[in-house]
């Protein structure tokens, strides 16, 4: 038998499970936790040649609101490396994503995120559970009319644990490939316009579960109460070296 669900989980359930009967207008978690990102161009051996760098900042927020989490894209920083500008096999992508020395970031808990000129047979790869992915030139829009605004979000879904089959075959789920529909801007992203780009009920639960979902942590404010009796105190203090001084 598996252990009992605190109250805290218990109720999140109930909320999570509650939100999704809702209609989809109003389907969305608060922003309780963050994934951090490290964004790494990748140039050539001298610095010249480079990968294009774009984020789709705005869509992927939105994508991975469904799930309660903000992505923080860092600076990006660059990695001059010829031989890996272009991805030629599972090989290469592997030895970027786990080899030190590829820029990659110190702090284990954040997701690298590598831009190269071509990836052999993807327009991006991730990771499953992993920090690492890598986005091909193609996706950013520069090169490719608006730009596949969905690929980030389903690479960090894969650093999150996330399947492909995880999706289901659903066409409207970020995790499908293959048939699946494409948002033309960020209005055609869930829960507007076409829809596209969701996530399931499992799909969130597991990515809030993986060690790169770091809970924001917020200071409370103190209740009206409390601050009346922190003045009280100030103004007894006053009052108090007040009257010492006069009879000093």
């Amino acid at each position: 038998m598996g252990k009992p669900l605190s109250s805290s989980k218990f109720l999140f359930g109930i909320i999570l499970t509650f939100l999704y009967l809702l209609p989809s207008a109003t389907w969305a978690l608060p922003i309780d936790s963050v994934v951090t990102v490290q964004p790494i161009q990748v140039c050539d051996d001298f610095g010249i040649g480079c990968a294009p760098v774009g984020f789709f900042e705005a869509e992927t927020d939105k994508i991975w609101s469904q799930a309660g989490i903000d992505i923080d894209f860092l600076g990006p920083t660059k990695f001059h490396e010829s031989d890996f500008l272009v991805l030629d096999d599972i090989t290469e992508v592997m030895d970027l994503f786990r080899v030190p020395g590829h820029s990659n970031h110190p702090d284990t808990s954040v997701l690298n995120l590598w831009f190269v000129s071509d990836i052999a047979g993807a327009f991006g790869f991730g990771e499953v559970g992993g920090n690492g992915m890598a986005i091909r030139m193609d996706v950013l829009p520069s090169t490719m009319g608006i730009g596949q605004l969905g690929t980030i979000a389903h690479e960090i879904g894969h650093n999150l644990g996330l399947t492909h089959e995880s999706g289901l075959y659903d066409p409207f789920n970020l995790m499908t490939v293959l048939f699946d529909v494409q948002p033309m801007d960020i209005h055609d992203i869930f829960p507007d316009g076409a829809m596209a780009e969701q996530l399931n009920v499992n799909q969130i639960n597991t990515a809030r579960s993986s060690r790169f979902v770091i809970p924001i942590v917020t200071q409370p404010i103190p209740e009206p109460s409390i601050m009346l009796l922190f003045g009280s105190g100030l103004a007894g203090l006053a009052a108090w070296r007040y009257r010492k001084s006069k009879t000093a």
